[in-house]
């Protein structure tokens, strides 16, 4: 049930940049200002962060 999940964390890896996210006019704007579209995100840290919850729910103690 729902109810019985208990979460333990939380981590929001941001840094995908899109055209979608600015517009017509505001992609234009961001293009001509240097900026570059793209995915930008912190792999390792994300590796990191799964490696931890699979380590987390083998782990009897935290699970108790």
């Amino acid at each position: 049930m729902a109810s019985d999940v208990r979460p333990l964390g939380h981590r929001l890896f941001t840094g995908v940049v899109t055209p979608e996210a600015f517009g017509k006019v505001g992609a234009w704007k961001f293009r001509v200002m240097g900026g570059r579209f793209g995915d930008f995100r912190d792999w390792a840290a994300i590796d990191a962060w799964a490696n931890q919850i699979a380590e987390d729910l083998t782990d009897t103690e935290t699970l108790g």
